[in-house]
């Protein structure tokens, strides 16, 4: 059986702002006696449909930890036009081979905000959505320990990755004695439904007068040759 110390502990885990379209996740870990290598260290995201990270601008953190993502892949595409499940991200965090006795760690994630169905003004709240996001899971995942009753809150990530079968024992990390991790809600400016009218005449409005102007702009470049020849006539 792995010797996970009971004293490791989710210190906090807060947003870096809760409006807009960009945010980072900041989660804060006091371990103590990190296990041997056999045990790995590892967090849990669930991110709603209108949440997702970008993997190349996670690469930038590979000296904190490595990821795996189940859901979505596109990076661009609005709301409306994904599947409505959820996205799972597992981050593998690096320690130090010394494994000190104590140790605080500083796990950053940046998050980033897909484009909101349209709204009515009676459903909306001044322009915006409200998407709720969970605290990460943190927790030990040990390959030569005797397996244990999955946890509740790691069931999604279980399914969502079959490496975890190869996993004996899985450990959650809590949070800091007195504190509650709670779930956080992110405020997402949306279009209006009316403002589509304004939009799709203003656009038509635009197509039309480019094609006049062409229109004149090839009637006219036509003509040119044509009087040029005559005034060498006369």
């Amino acid at each position: 059986m792995a010797n996970v110390s009971n004293k490791s502990t989710v210190v906090s885990s807060v947003l870096t702002t809760t409006s807009g379209f960009h945010t980072t996740s900041l989660t804060q870990l006091s371990i103590f006696n990190a296990p041997a290598s056999s045990c790995t260290l590892k967090q849990v995201y669930t991110l709603p449909p209108l949440l997702f990270v970008d993997p190349y601008e996670l690469h930038h953190y590979e000296d904190s930890y490595s990821f795996e993502v189940s859901g979505t892949s596109n990076l661009e595409a609005p709301v409306f036009a994904m599947d409505k499940k959820d996205t799972i991200l597992l981050l593998n965090i690096l320690l130090s081979d010394l494994r000190p006795e104590h140790v605080l760690l500083l796990v950053t994630l940046p998050l980033h905000m897909r484009y909101g169905y349209p709204t009515l003004e009676t459903e909306m709240t001044e322009g915006f959505v409200n998407v709720t996001l969970s605290p990460p899971v943190t927790f030990w995942s040990c390959s030569h320990s005797s397996p244990v009753p999955l946890p509740e809150n790691l069931r999604g990530a279980f399914a969502a990755f079959p490496a975890f079968r190869s996993s004996a024992a899985l450990f959650v990390v809590p949070p800091a004695e007195g504190g509650i991790l709670t779930p956080h809600t992110i405020r997402i400016p949306v279009g209006h439904l009316e403002d589509a009218r304004v939009v799709e005449f203003s656009t038509v409005a635009t197509i039309l007068l480019a094609f006049v102007y062409l229109i004149r702009i090839a009637v006219r470049s036509a003509r040119s040759p044509l009087e040029g020849g005559r005034v060498k006539e006369e």
